[in-house]
């Protein structure tokens, strides 16, 4: 039988973009994953780790869901910078960013305008999500780690350590930023509970080292 799947709640959608982001800057395999891997590993650790009262998604709702909050990111930090350039250098940010969601709405492509506020904190530095000029410095990006596919079995290695070890002290850093976060900040309770348990997760996993 058919079961109509409910929207996204706005727990679900930053649990959903934090799961994404973890396993897109996962640099060691996403060189060697396909596609079809990547979002296999998407479902499995939102299927696996959310609250048990929330919906089980497949991958392909997933990443339409994702693709969704990527365009319309995309699209917001493209009218930030037009409203950067044209407004007066005394303006606030939260003019710029108001004035940015107008002239979305003026693009046919998005009458809707901007749905994602809640989750605005989340996506917003994240290299994938923002504008075309940005995609461009990202392809760029994939390009040079191609090519560093291409040279000799020991040099792969050792590109691969440096990866490695770089991703290491990068995971420390998020990890104590999860650490510090002052949970008593966090109005939502079902997003405390979920930094609660990512920072009783640290923990733990700091114990067996």
């Amino acid at each position: 039988m058919y079961i109509r799947l409910v929207g996204f709640s706005q727990e679900e959608d930053m649990f959903l973009c934090l799961v994404y982001i973890e396993i897109s800057q996962d640099s060691i395999i996403g060189v060697y994953q396909s596609s079809d891997q990547f979002w296999s590993r998407v479902e499995e650790a939102y299927n696996t780790r959310k609250f048990q009262i929330w919906s089980e998604r497949t991958r392909k709702y997933l990443q339409d869901r994702v693709l969704r909050i990527e365009k319309a990111t995309r699209k917001l930090h493209s009218c930030i910078k037009q409203c950067e350039e044209r407004c007066p250098s005394g303006a606030s940010s939260n003019d710029v960013f108001d004035k940015a969601k107008q002239m979305m709405l003026e693009d046919p492509k998005f009458t809707t305008g901007w749905k994602f506020d809640h989750i605005w904190n989340v996506v917003k530095n994240f290299e994938k999500f923002k504008d075309e000029s940005a995609a461009s410095a990202i392809d760029e990006g994939n390009k040079q780690i191609l090519e560093q596919l291409k040279i000799s079995s020991f040099q792969r290695q050792q590109f691969l350590d440096n990866q490695s070890k770089n991703y290491a002290l990068k995971q420390v850093k998020e990890d104590n930023k999860m650490l510090f976060h002052d949970v008593n900040t966090i109005v939502d309770p079902n997003v405390r509970a979920f930094v609660l348990a990512e920072q009783a997760q640290i923990l733990a996993e700091r114990a067996e080292q």
